[in-house]
Parts: structure tokens; sequence; C-alpha cells
């Protein structure tokens, strides 16, 4: 349903001429029926009219505000209704007239909000509602329109100002603040989906700076969902695209204002994605893992943490990492290189023998891992973690939701020093080595 909403006050108003881009509405002292008028005339009439007024403005101009409504209706069929809000306000009426206003909305309408007689905290208060609204209820705001009035002029005419740019800009901050917290691009990709099919209709045709966006909007959807999802084979391919993708839409030189917040997350999204799309596959994998961290995904750092070091030991041997199995094979090289980890880390913690593995035809790839007791001290850790997580907690020692972060944040200095130490032979550089971490305790 399309509903105007529009708060009107107990000043007195001059009948006047408002227009908007080439119509003009009838002479009338409401601001409200103009807005209705104008846009009928441009093909949008809206189902309900509610105009929140106070009792004193009710009494002032309720009778003649309707005339003017019964009037607009032999042109436009809508139906109208006078909503009480309180004259006298402190903190608690505040949130009263929120109430009042939002009880009027309802999912998915789509809302036209005239704010030209909004007093004092009216409008702060009607762009908020909408904004918990369009979260809430998923509501669409179609137009927020404000007449040009000013009684010291002596302008025939005033024009009506399309303001919608203040809901695009709540917008924009609440989809920014998604993004850095947590990671997830879904709601400002949706937002800049949304933005670019309305442009469409609008003009009608393929613009530069909106085929950059949306190949943007997408490749950084695909990054995203694959982290969120620990599609680690695909993640370092799928950052590569997304920077290529933001680079090609910083390069547009005519990006329009709508979209023009995006200048200030370049960088950061240039810098969060650029460790991701390392060629080497362990320091991508290590940046996936403390990109998942710093976002909030723990189930995705322990399982890429436990996952990356059964893909760096097939990697350094030359094996297929993928756990694909090949004809002649009764296991894979993945499924073998879990095993051999297994007996690694319980040779390590005492709880097996190299005596009872001697004859095992990877005895010189156990030996290895066995020289690096602290990567496999930490690596028990985390698998012991990541399996609790993974069995939903249904095991006779359940951990509480607070160790899986805390534990995450204590162990991963020491893994990845210890990962890339293995991965490197030891050789690593200055910036590598900063990351040690050797104090770290590590338990079991």
């Amino acid at each position: 349903m399309i509903k105007f909403l529009s708060f009107l006050g107990k000043g007195m108003y001059r009948p006047t001429v408002y227009y908007y881009g080439e119509k003009k509405a009838a002479e009338t002292p409401y601001i409200q029926r103009a807005v209705l008028d104008v846009l009928s005339q441009h093909g949008t009439v809206a189902d309900e009219a509610i105009i929140f007024v106070t009792k004193e403005a009710q009494q002032r101009h309720g009778e003649n505000l309707s005339k003017e409504f019964d009037s607009l209706q032999q042109q436009a069929s809508f139906s109208y209704k006078l909503v009480s809000i309180p004259t006298d306000l402190n903190g608690d009426e505040i949130w009263n007239v929120f109430e009042i206003v939002s009880n009027e909305l309802q999912e998915n309408d789509e809302i036209i909000f005239d704010i030209t007689h909004s007093f004092r905290y009216q409008p702060m208060l009607a762009l908020l509602t909408l904004h918990y609204a369009r979260v809430v209820k998923r509501i669409h705001v179609r137009g927020i329109y404000y007449g040009l009035y000013d009684p010291e002029l002596k302008w025939q005419e005033w024009p009506i100002i399309d303001v919608t740019a203040f809901a695009d800009m709540q917008d924009w901050i609440t989809n920014v603040y998604a993004y850095i917290q947590s990671g997830n691009a879904g709601t400002m990709v949706e937002w800049i989906h949304d933005r670019e099919e309305m442009i469409r209709r609008q003009e009608r045709k393929r613009t530069l700076d909106l085929e950059a966006l949306s190949q943007m909007a997408k490749a950084l959807q695909e990054l995203t969902n694959s982290l969120q999802t620990n599609r680690a084979p695909l993640i370092a391919q799928k950052a590569k695209e997304a920077l290529q993708s933001i680079e090609k839409l910083q390069a547009v030189e005519t990006l329009r204002p709508m979209f023009r917040p995006l200048n200030v997350l370049y960088e950061k999204m240039q810098r969060d994605i650029r460790l991701l799309a390392a060629e080497d596959d362990i320091r991508s994998g290590l940046a996936a893992i403390e990109w998942c961290i710093a976002h909030g995904l723990t189930q995705q750092a322990y399982t890429m943490a436990s996952e990356l070091c059964t893909t760096a030991i097939c990697l350094k041997n030359g094996w297929d990492p993928t756990g694909k199995k090949k004809e002649d094979e009764e296991k894979s090289k993945r499924q073998i290189v879990d095993e051999i980890l297994n007996i690694a880390i319980k040779i390590n913690e005492k709880s097996a023998s190299l005596d009872k593995h001697l004859d095992n035809e990877h005895l010189p790839l156990l030996k290895t891992l066995l020289s690096h007791s602290t990567l496999l001290s930490v690596l028990k850790n985390i698998r012991y973690y990541r399996n609790d997580i993974n069995h939903a907690g249904w095991k006779p020692d359940l951990l509480l939701s607070g160790k899986f972060r805390e534990k995450f944040d204590e162990w991963f200095p020491l893994f990845r020093s210890s990962l890339l130490a293995f991965w490197t032979d030891g050789n690593l550089d200055e910036k590598e080595n900063d990351h040690k971490g050797s104090h770290i305790s590590v338990e079991g």
C-alpha cells in the first residue's frame, strides 16, 4: 500500500501554488494537498493519506483540510485520516509519538513523507521512524518532500523539493557500519542493486557508473559469501576479482552523488581484501582466518585454521589438497595427511608412541611433523574446539560460548607463526617474525 504521511501544525497557512517538475498543484493553503496533487499528475497516487496533528492543529485546520482532500478525491482516489499526537513533549512523549507513527506503518508499505510543516523535533523523528520501519517492517520510501515556501517573499509559485536523499544517507550509514563491523556486504549490495534498478527504470539506459557499480557489488558479495561459508579454495580468486572491480569503479569519473559515499570505503575495502588475494595459498588462508575472526565468524575461523594445516602439508609435498582420489588410490592424499596429523598430535602429547608407527609408509612425513611440536600442540587445541562447535556442544564437557573467541585470540598468533615456519622451512621475513607470539600458552 502507498501511504502519504505528514505533520500539520497550528500555524496560519496562506493559499499558494506549488509545483513539482513541470506539474502544478491547484492553489491551496495546505502543502499536503499540493504534494498529493502533483504526484498524482506524475502517476503516483497514494492509497491513504495520514496526517499527524496536535489537538490545536486539528481544531484550527481539521475541517478545512478535510474539504481540500474531499475536493482532490475527484481526480485521485484515496482515503485519509487525521491522527492525534501530543502537544507538549518530554522524553516519554517523544517515544509515544514514535510509537504512534510506527503503528501506522505496515509490512512492505510504500511511504511518501512530507516534512514541510514538521515542527522542531518532528523532521528528525520522521526520518528516524522511517529508518526503523525500513529495518523492522521492510517498508520502502518512495519519496520525502519539502514545500519551499517563505511568506516574506512575493513569489507567485513555490517549488516542492525531493529530499529523499536524507533517507539514502541513513541507509549508507547503516550499510557501511554493517560491513565494517560484520564483514557482511549483503545489505549494502542489496541497497546498491535497488538503487541501480530504480535509476535504470527512470533513465531506461545502462550507464558506465552503474555497470561498474553492479560488478563491484557482485564481486564483493561473492567474496564475503565465500568467507562466510568456508569456500577456502575460492577465496583468493574471489578477492582478486573484488579488487579489480573496486579499481574499475574508482576509475569512473562520473559516479553519481548517491553512490559517492563508496569513496570513503575504497581504502578500507582494498586493505581488507588485498591480503586475501595473496598468490601464496597459505598466506591467503591465514588472511582469511584473520578476516573471519575480526568480523565475528568464530566457527569459520576454527574450521579454516584446522583445514589450512592439512592444506599446507599437501601443497608442501606436491599433493592434491582437494581431497580427490585417483583411480588407483584407496584414500586421497588429504585423507592420508589428516591421519598422519592425528598420529603426530597423539605422539606429541605422549598419548601414543612413535615405535608403533615405524613401519608406516609415511614415516618421513610423520617425523617431519613431530619436529614441529608447537604447531601440533596448538592444532590439537584448535581441532578440539572446532569439533565442539561442529557437534553443537553435544559433548560431556560442553564449552561455554565465550571461550571460543577468547582462546582463538590466544592461540592464533602462535598457530600463524608455527604454520609459516613449517611452510617456509623457518625462513620467515621480519614482518612475519613479528607475529610469532611465543609467549602464548598452549593447553594440553
